[in-house]
């Protein structure tokens, strides 16, 4: 069983863990950090995060040729793949990123690690993403520093995840509906600028093909256009939820959310965002629609032209504010009148 990064190359498939770049030919740029209120290294008292600190002292780490940023692989005393290292001062579009491929990133540079925290924390192991932490204090010469200079790196840090491939080479009719929920059920709720199906990870467990969601550097932005979702015309998404599904969304606590995003240091913009998809999500499962109905609401079907939840959320607005009251009596009168069922 071939190893697949974790790391996407821009829309295109993932590719053999074994291929990475000449370090040597790294440019030479720098920026700041991202600030944030967060604990620097919220996984100090996990093992993973220990464990990988000594692999990097004594291994070092490795450039994957994937992706559009900076990306590490780190491995254990046997060469295993163990550990990703995502340095926020390497994201796509920032100055001290070593593949300058993506210079006008969906979100700006700097953010992406602690999303990736986000995701997890939010997740509560539903639809599976890795263990996944904020971390600094790492210095290994095979990161890529400013003018050779060695400099404390500070990033995300995820769990490794043993894989068959990325969802975009195989066919997604094999793939179980209650994991395509679980998954779409997260991008709504962060509103994911980026779910394309290399995003995606595929275990085979027990003869079954099952689905690990990785990359999320661009979820909860301040504006709520521009959603993607690649399983949105996958025939699972047009399947009525579980009963495990629906009591899942009617439990999620909403202030508990806010309470993670604000510890972590997000705008509250950006939590907004979160405050509106979930209502949203809430109300319309509550009323039956499914994942595909959803998801059509929330993305728009042309550059120019509103979704139905930006239309709600426009009339809500005040002197350039939201109001969340406002808005769930606007959803409470609308899914009462029973929605349209969209094609």
């Amino acid at each position: 069983m071939r190893e697949v990064l974790e790391i996407k190359h821009h829309r295109r498939s993932l590719r053999s863990a074994a291929k990475f770049i000449d370090l040597r030919k790294r440019l030479s740029l720098d920026i700041p950090l991202v600030r944030s209120r967060a604990k620097k290294d919220q996984g100090a008292k996990s093992g993973f995060v220990n464990l990988a600190r000594k692999y990097i002292s004594i291994n070092g780490s490795v450039l994957s040729e994937e992706g559009v940023g900076g990306t590490y692989f780190v491995q254990d005393f046997k060469q295993k793949l163990f550990a990703v290292f995502k340095p926020t001062d390497e994201e796509p579009g920032a100055c001290n990123n070593p593949k300058k491929l993506l210079h006008n990133p969906p979100l700006p540079p700097g953010g992406g690690a602690v999303r990736e925290v986000a995701a997890y924390l939010l997740d509560r192991n539903h639809a599976s993403v890795p263990e996944t932490y904020m971390i600094d204090g790492i210095m290994d010469k095979s990161l890529f520093h400013s003018g050779g200079t060695l400099t404390y790196k500070s990033g995300s840090l995820q769990k490794y995840v043993e894989n068959i491939g990325d969802a975009s080479t195989m066919g997604y009719s094999r793939f179980l509906v209650d994991d395509v929920h679980r998954i779409g059920i997260l991008d709504i709720r962060l509103f994911n600028l980026d779910r394309s199906s290399e995003n995606i990870l595929v275990q085979k467990r027990n003869n079954q093909l099952r689905l690990i969601p990785i990359d999320h550097s661009y979820i909860l932005p301040d504006k709520l256009s521009n959603a993607w979702f690649d399983w949105l015309y996958w025939p699972q998404a047009k399947v009525n939820f579980s009963e495990e599904n629906l009591a899942y969304i009617a439990r999620l606590n909403i202030e508990e959310d806010v309470q993670i995003l604000r510890s972590l240091g997000f705008a509250e913009k950006n939590i907004q965002t979160l405050q509106i998809t979930t209502l949203f999500l809430k109300s319309a499962a509550a009323a039956g629609l499914t994942l595909f109905e959803i998801a059509k609401s929330i993305c728009r079907r042309q550059a120019n032209e509103r979704s139905l939840l930006e239309e709600l959320v426009a009339d809500t607005e005040s002197d350039g504010k939201i109001h969340i009251e406002q808005f769930e009596k606007n959803l409470s009168k609308h899914f009462n009148r029973a929605p349209p069922r969209l094609q």
